[in-house]
């Protein structure tokens, strides 16, 4: 035995909740779940991987 406490009739291979690939589709900005791949954000409009504009580009 592992030391875990199990619900009775729960076999240790169903142990566990969603797998770690759901991380990709929480958004950077605000943390909302998207539920389309490489869409903008329902909640904050932020596009996944994009850049933050922090103003004009000094020249």
């Amino acid at each position: 035995m592992d030391g875990m406490v199990r619900p009775v009739g729960l076999p240790p291979s169903e142990e566990g909740g969603e797998a770690a690939c759901w991380l990709a589709d929480v958004c950077e900005r605000c943390g909302a779940f998207n539920e389309v791949a490489r869409a903008p954000c329902w909640r904050c409009g932020a596009v996944a991987g994009a850049l933050e504009d922090d103003g004009p580009v000094a020249r």
